[in-house]
């Protein structure tokens, strides 16, 4: 699948979020995810506004990713990245916790999202956090950034189906307009005269056009 791809450089000693030119990023321009979305993180960690990797990890350690508002332990979390869905190395190449770069997919699908945005627009107060484990098992490292999540107007929404031609066959064609066969008749007009063909006689017989003095036009299309 396609998945969108999500640049973040985040400050591991200022604690702040950079973009690519090391900047410090405006809270507006923070990113997120969508409801339903399951895009690709690729995060960087840093230790200054020149982009300096952070060193403190390593690929001996393994690493899980979640994504929620608040910290409570007895609920389900947002979102949830086990270590296997964190630097595959189809999913970037350049992915390596020795360099502070890691390739994170998050999964946006699921039933505590949903719960958690209800009926509102987004949650400006969700995080991102990445944790790090050491061979033994133990905690040895806890990354945390702000992370917004967004909801969808339609839960329901699906692929449109394609668009139909605009143009009919012959077959079509013929079922939805009446041709002509030799027993149907003709007509025209002249003056204030509906002239219909008259078959049997091989002539026009005339039917007299009346109405009332100044009364609209009847305008009658000659066919055959």
């Amino acid at each position: 699948m396609s998945r969108r791809t999500i640049d973040i450089y985040y400050d591991v000693v200022s604690n702040v979020l950079r973009n690519s030119s090391g900047a410090r990023l405006n809270q507006k321009l923070y990113e997120f995810v969508i409801y339903k979305e399951k895009p690709l993180v690729r995060l960087r960690l840093v230790t200054d506004e020149s982009l300096t990797a952070y060193t403190a990890f390593d690929a001996t350690m393994t690493f899980s990713a979640a994504i929620d508002k608040d910290f409570d332990h007895n609920s389900v979390l947002m979102c949830k990245t086990l270590n296997a869905d964190i630097n595959r190395p189809s999913d970037w190449a350049d992915a390596d916790p020795a360099t502070g770069k890691f390739s994170i997919r998050i999964d946006a699908n699921t039933a505590r999202y949903a719960a958690v945005l209800a009926t509102s627009e987004k949650k400006t107060a969700s995080m991102l956090e990445l944790q790090a484990f050491d061979v033994n098992g133990d905690l040895v490292g806890v990354v945390r950034f702000p992370f917004i999540t967004y909801n969808l107007m339609d839960d329901n929404g699906s692929v449109p189906p394609a668009a139909t031609e605009d143009y009919y066959t012959k077959t079509e064609s013929d079922a939805r307009f009446v041709r002509k066969t030799a027993n149907q008749q003709r007509f025209k007009v002249e003056s204030n005269y509906f002239r219909l063909w008259n078959p049997d006689a091989g002539d026009f017989y005339a039917i007299e056009l009346r109405g009332p003095v100044g009364a609209q036009t009847i305008v009658v299309v000659e066919g055959v």
